[in-house]
């Protein structure tokens, strides 16, 4: 599918490799990024800089991009080096996939979460009006490479953001993973295993007919409250949250012990906002999620840590909702587990 390379100092101490690689993809090369890197190996190529935050995750900078492209004569010959998180690694691909109909990209992840997410995912896109990665496309990267170093410079709540997603990856499919996230976040060790989890699932099933699925796990409930709260809940916080109803919807269907509810709620880490979500909203922008399948959705629920399954669901979230905005979102209840 795609080489990914995980080392400690791979960005800082061998990007000369890494642009050898991309020459090889095509001549003409840019480095679309969102700020100043703190190396110099890629000064001499033209730098696209993204503005900061998801709400420019839009159809207006992937269009600024394309004509930064073209004002620079790329065509199809051309490769481009995402260095960054999220946002710049789904719109350098979706614009990848296509500028020309389509040109060679690469991904140099800087966060946690793009780490072990959305650079390794495959999938590219923007948000709109009507919700979150609505409109893109399943492009993947022709490489990966993944240098811990970059985690050094993050702030604590990035940090965290990484450590949700790998821990949403512990649930649906590593039970020793989530034992060694009780003793840590983050050790090049859960960095690996994490990515691992990803990318066998991927394999399996890149187009997210069903086994794939299961990688949204958190996610149905969680995108709708990070775009209902305009992105002031950050991804990783809105997926703990996501992580926690959809526990609780498994928990009343019968498949989820409340013990073992009890031990996930610890270890996602969520905490009351001070920002207002009202249950209509968040159910509104769920009923647009894209696995929606002839009013039911394809869900992914977890019957215990490390094991999960694919149901078609029928019966609406309004349950699950209302008793996260009343228990979890709106309340302090963090410390009754």
């Amino acid at each position: 599918m795609f080489e990914w390379f995980l080392e400690e100092g791979l960005v800082f101490e061998k990007a000369d490799a890494i642009l050898k690689f991309c020459r090889k993809l095509g001549t003409n090369i840019a480095v679309v990024t969102q700020e100043k890197l703190p190396f110099s190996f890629f000064d001499n190529l033209p730098h696209y800089y993204l503005p900061q935050g998801e709400n420019n995750k839009s159809r207006q900078q992937k269009e600024a991009l394309e004509d930064f492209l073209f004002a620079h004569n790329f065509n199809k010959d051309s490769c481009l080096i995402a260095i960054g998180g999220g946002v710049v690694t789904d719109i350098t691909g979706f614009t990848a996939a296509t500028f020309c109909r389509g040109i060679s990209y690469v991904n140099i992840p800087t966060t946690y979460l793009a780490m072990t997410d959305a650079a390794i995912s495959g999938k590219t896109g923007i948000n709109t009006f009507h919700g979150k990665n609505l409109i893109g496309a399943f492009y993947p990267p022709q490489a990966v490479f993944i240098d811990p170093r970059f985690l050094q410079t993050l702030a604590k709540k990035q940090k965290l953001d990484g450590y949700i997603e790998t821990l949403k990856h512990a649930l649906i499919g590593d039970a020793a993973l989530f034992s060694l996230l009780q003793q840590q976040k983050y050790s090049p060790e859960i960095l690996k295993r994490s990515i691992e989890v990803k990318l066998k699932i991927i394999t399996k099933d890149f187009y997210e007919k069903k086994e794939r699925i299961a990688l949204n796990f958190g996610h149905t409930i969680g995108h709708a409250i990070e775009y209902v709260s305009a992105y002031k809940i950050s991804h990783g916080h809105a997926v703990a949250l996501g992580i926690i109803a959809e526990c609780y919807l498994s928990y009343k269907l019968g498949r989820l012990d409340w013990h073992e509810m009890g031990k996930i709620f610890k270890s996602a880490n969520v905490y009351p906002q001070n920002i207002f979500l009202t249950a209509e909203d968040i159910l509104h922008v769920i009923k647009r999620d894209k696995k929606q399948r002839k009013n039911k959705i394809l869900l992914p629920l977890i019957n215990k840590i490390g094991e999960v399954e694919i149901i078609e669901y029928k019966q609406g979230f309004e349950e699950a909702v209302f008793w996260l905005l009343e228990n979890v979102l709106h309340a302090d209840i963090c410390r009754r587990y």
